[in-house]
């Protein structure tokens, strides 16, 4: 039966862009991650909206985060004004980071720290900032020192601010590679939301993934699917992607199939179309992996040479050889499949299989020219007996032996006799037949050592025969 490998080889199904986010080195992650982190820090500073003494709600750190969900009702938080002079301080280390001056806003941060006597809302945004600093050295540990200072000052920051914060720390452990501390921060940032995001619960998704607990990744794919659905925004695919993934990790074929059946729908690539018939060839549904890959190739996705292969192998094993040895024929002569000894096997088997035997026959002969061994010949040998072409025959079955490699030596040497007896060479004939029953016998093959026998004792006779008669005469 003509197999197809589930995801074209484990190895590579491991770099299909859906798991990137999870696998990318760790520069990349920095690299990645560091723009988007840097911007919820930018989101979070606000330094234009903390001059002054107010009172901050829940509605004024919802705006304040960037983030478009409902969270609880809390308790009205007092947030201790910011001077101005330590306004213009945060000020003047802005433009330092704007300048790219790095070191320098370091360096001018933590001496208004030393020198002034500070609230709880200034230190935060000292340290806030200083964390920003950081990331753009991509420092991830000195970020991550400021930003637990910041959420050390409690009730004293906005709630904006602390959720956003929170967010930071969460990205800032997974790009470290601590997910225990990653999840405990995602946990108390998702405690905060009556509805989370969709891009919200992707993340902890991928939190669980790394972790290894992969039930609760998939939990947390399709609730953000859900979501995103609910509210009528786009389910990106990387989403469907993951879950895809997550799916076939835990050997639920069934359910990674129906992903597929979506990702082919909506991102119709040659990779989810792949995936999709060898998830078939795993459950054994050998008419849906046919259906699957005449599929793809209306669609125009098997343009690789090893597709092309499998598809001509399921059209033959589909009782359509003609099919298989006319599209793969096609893919030879535009020169999509190179010309090669397998490839000319595989045109040469579609062409025996529809019976169109002087087809089969040059394609077998291109192929054996390229062979290292006999095998080609092998196959050459009966069909030119077929044809009854007995001197190629005999050709073939001699070049099968002198390259070796033969799958039924005895058999050979049979055929090889039955074509010198017919270009009535009997004393090769015979000679073939013994050869054959020696190694027959060798290879306890007692049905071609008998066959082989019945005909050494055959031309024995017919040779006496002919002796009788020629001396009569």
């Amino acid at each position: 039966m003509w197999r197809v490998c589930c995801i074209e080889s484990r190895s590579n199904s491991q770099k299909n862009e859906d798991i990137n986010v999870m696998q990318r080195s760790a520069q990349s992650k920095r690299s990645v991650a560091r723009r988007f982190i840097a911007h919820l820090l930018t989101l979070s500073m606000g330094l234009a909206g903390v001059v002054g003494i107010g009172l901050v709600s829940s509605e004024g750190a919802l705006a304040q985060s960037g983030e478009g969900q409902e969270r609880p009702r809390q308790a009205t938080r007092r947030i201790p004004a910011m001077s101005e002079a330590v306004f213009n301080q945060l000020a003047e280390a802005q433009e330092m980071v704007e300048l790219k001056d790095h070191a320098g806003a370091r360096e001018h941060l933590l001496k208004v720290l030393d020198r002034r006597r500070l609230n709880g809302n200034e230190r935060a945004q000292i340290h806030n900032l200083l964390a920003y600093v950081a990331l753009e050295q991509e420092d991830n540990n000195r970020g991550i020192v400021h930003l637990e200072k910041v959420l050390a000052e409690g009730d004293q920051i906005t709630e904006g601010l602390e959720v956003n914060t929170l967010y930071t720390l969460a990205q800032l452990f997974f790009i470290e590679e601590k997910y225990d501390k990653s999840l405990e921060y995602m946990k108390l940032r998702m405690a905060k939301e009556v509805n989370p995001s969709a891009q919200q619960l992707v993340f902890l998704g991928q939190i669980y993934y790394q972790k290894g607990d992969i039930p609760s990744a998939i939990i947390e794919i399709e609730r953000a699917i859900e979501v995103a659905q609910a509210g009528n925004f786009e389910v990106k695919e990387s989403w469907w992607a993951m879950l895809r993934y997550f799916y076939y990790e835990q050997k639920n074929i069934a359910k990674a199939v129906d992903i597929l059946k979506i990702l082919v729908r909506d991102f119709p690539k040659q990779d989810y179309w792949i995936q999709l018939c060898g998830m078939y060839s795993e459950l054994e549904r050998e008419d849906m992996v046919m259906a699957c890959f005449e599929a793809a190739h209306i669609g125009g996705h098997l343009d690789r040479e090893t597709l092309m292969r499998n598809y001509a192998g399921l059209l033959m094993n589909a009782g359509a050889p003609i099919r298989a040895a006319k599209y793969f024929k096609e893919a030879m002569d535009a020169e999509l499949v190179s010309k090669k000894e397998n490839n000319f096997t595989t045109l040469g088997q579609s062409y025996q299989f529809s019976q169109e035997h002087d087809e089969a026959i040059e394609a077998f002969e291109a192929a054996a020219k390229l062979a290292d061994k006999g095998n080609i010949y092998e196959n050459l040998t009966q069909l030119y007996y077929e044809r009854d072409d007995y001197q190629k025959c005999v050709g073939a079955a001699e070049s099968a032996s002198e390259k070796g490699g033969v799958r039924h030596e005895g058999s050979l040497l049979i055929v090889k006799g039955l074509c010198l007896y017919n270009l009535d060479d009997l004393a090769k004939s015979r000679a073939a037949f013994v050869d054959a029953r020696s190694v027959s016998r060798r290879k306890r093959d007692e049905a071609d050592a008998r066959t082989a026998s019945q005909w050494i004792t055959y031309l024995d006779k017919e040779k006496a025969r002919r002796d009788t008669l020629s001396a009569r005469q």
